[in-house]
């Protein structure tokens, strides 16, 4: 008999444990979610073709972001050059014209410089570039 309740208690104890904790898994993140600042970030366009390989591409590039709430943000490329940055605001647009000579990266900080946004630019071109044949002549 005395088995038997402690098998009951025991099983009551990891069922109260086990409801306990789908309740924290499913009510946890919902309340961490209000301090998670939502931000969207796009660059257009998200890709640039050169005629030839190994030729720079330019292109007029649009960024443009917005948060759920009013922040500093800065915009730089992944070289750290810095393009520009907002003081507390909740969304901005900046249209500037780019030589890219490769795929690069775009990051949004913010003034603490945690990353809240990335985007690229891919560079493709239409044709190889040209091996240069070596012939030889003797005249």
């Amino acid at each position: 008999m005395l088995l038997v309740k402690f098998v009951k208690a025991k099983l009551a104890q990891s069922l109260f444990f086990s409801v306990f904790a789908i309740a924290l898994f499913f009510v946890a993140p919902a309340a961490f979610a209000d301090d998670v600042i939502k931000t969207k970030f796009e660059v257009t366009p998200n890709r640039c073709v050169t005629l030839r390989q190994g030729q720079p591409c330019f292109v007029r590039v649009n960024f443009q972001w917005s948060a759920s709430e009013a922040l500093q943000a800065c915009l730089i490329n992944v070289d750290g050059t810095q393009l520009k940055c907002w003081q507390l605001a909740d969304k901005g647009d900046l249209v500037i014209p780019q030589n890219l000579p490769n795929t690069t990266e775009y990051v949004l900080v913010d003034n603490d410089g945690i990353e809240i946004g990335r985007a690229s630019i891919v560079v493709s071109w239409v044709y190889r570039k040209k091996r240069s044949k070596r012939r030889w002549r003797l005249f």
